[in-house]
């Protein structure tokens, strides 16, 4: 696969180089010099934002994270301490921590071979995408943990996990951080940017002979599904490497172990990977599964941690959106697009059927469910977790819409409208 290397050079990504310039020392080592050799920056020189209009207009060779240096940089000491850190957080967090020994996982990351052009890319995260950085932590850390579990994992493949958490997201640096944290619709262009980070976090790691091609491919795979609902590619089955599969498994893991969705208890950890059957690989979900409910559970939660009447209102809302839907490719039977979009809508509902959600019968819910804390937590969750299906079968939808568009108008204009709607719901988060 072929992509220009030069979408790399993007001014969101100068930008918070040289802001970051203005907090922290960041001195280019070497000179920096566009693609023809003109020298633009000489080294031993500061970055500063008075620097970003010379830079901006120029394409640079090679990469600028190259010849920079910055004060306190992110080492593989640093990250095994943060990831130390992480499992001490207690919590469905501690769960992990029960499953391996106390100095294994500090090994792991401090073994971490870190290039100074990848240091300074996690630094750059650490100081300008906090959030960004902790969560890329996260995964690297439960990708480590599972590979734990396997009996035959290697050192070299323990520290290829860690290095595929950590490095999942590189390419996020590179689009603009509104679009990454807006809620809600975006435009054709944004959504463009957001489907290319894994494209742009494999072309950073293929310059570094150690993460590539193992790594590196899983990078790219990370969005990958096995019923080939993913991106960038639409891979499917075992198209999708063994690697990344586990990292598809792991970022699932630490949205749900780290608190990125609202999972109070053990047991919801069991609902979220029931709804994600055929997605992703199951004997590492089965793993995951027994990792949460091995040992002492996160206790109930007080019965105002969830309001009944918000969980029924998703309910009523996630139900109409589908039957519209029925009555739709009742209609548009014939058109590709509508086969596409049942076929995923079938294994959706399928899948909530398997945790006792019918949403031909959501009328019949016992209001009795308000006082039982635990089973509304699951309800919640399962609710949550279906809707955030529901938006990532539109925005699959969206993205095949060039090769699958009806070529009948009304067809055209209908199915798009029930994209449109279902994008703009209140689910959370833009599928990065």
């Amino acid at each position: 696969m072929r992509h220009n290397p030069r979408m790399l050079d993007d001014p969101h990504y100068l930008h918070s180089i040289v802001t970051l310039g203005e907090r922290h020392p960041v001195i280019a080592h070497r000179p920096i010099t566009t693609v023809n050799g003109i020298k633009l920056v000489d080294s031993g020189v500061r970055l500063s934002a008075a620097l970003y209009d010379k830079l901006v207009r120029h394409k640079l060779l090679p990469e600028i994270d190259e010849c920079l240096s910055i004060a306190d940089p992110v080492t593989p000491a640093a990250l095994a301490a943060a990831a130390q850190a992480l499992l001490d957080e207690g919590g469905l967090a501690g769960q992990l921590a029960r499953h391996i020994e106390a100095t294994a996982v500090g090994r792991v990351f401090a073994a971490l071979p870190l290039a100074p052009a990848l240091a300074f890319k996690l630094t750059l995260a650490r100081e300008q995408r906090p959030r960004l950085f902790r969560h890329s932590l996260q995964v690297a850390l439960c990708a480590v943990i599972l590979a734990m579990q396997h009996p035959g994992a290697s050192d070299q493949g323990l520290i290829e996990a860690a290095a595929a958490g950590l490095f999942h997201d590189l390419g996020l640096l590179h689009v603009d951080p509104e679009v990454v944290d807006r809620p809600g619709a975006l435009s054709e262009q944004e959504r463009h940017h957001i489907y290319s980070h894994p494209v742009a976090g494999h072309l950073i790691l293929s310059r570094f002979p150690e993460w590539h091609p193992i790594v590196s491919a899983a990078v790219l795979e990370h969005h990958e599904r096995l019923d080939a609902s993913g991106y960038p590619r639409g891979l499917g089955g075992d198209d999708i490497s063994p690697l990344g599969q586990l990292l598809a498994v792991a970022e699932l893991a630490a949205s749900m172990f780290f608190g990125q969705r609202s999972i109070p208890l053990a047991d919801s950890v069991h609902v979220v990977l029931r709804l994600n059957q055929g997605k992703i690989n199951r004997d590492i979900a089965d793993l995951l599964t027994s990792l949460a409910l091995d040992g002492p559970h996160t206790a109930a939660p007080d019965a105002g941690g969830v309001d009944y009447s918000a969980v029924l209102g998703r309910l009523v809302g996630l139900s109409m959106a589908i039957q519209h839907w029925h009555q739709l490719a009742g209609q548009f039977a014939d058109q590709p697009i509508a086969a596409l979009i049942g076929r995923r809508l079938e294994r959706l509902e399928h899948n909530l059927a398997g945790i006792g959600i019918d949403l031909q019968y959501w009328v019949m819910i016992d209001n009795d469910l308000a006082a039982d804390t635990a089973s509304l937590h699951e309800m919640a969750t399962g609710v949550e977790e279906a809707r955030w299906q529901l938006r990532a079968i539109a925005q699959e939808a969206r993205r095949d819409w060039e090769r699958l568009q009806p070529k009948h108008p009304r067809a055209n204009q209908e199915i798009h409208a029930w994209i449109a709607r279902v994008e703009e719901d209140e689910a959370p988060g833009n599928p990065a």
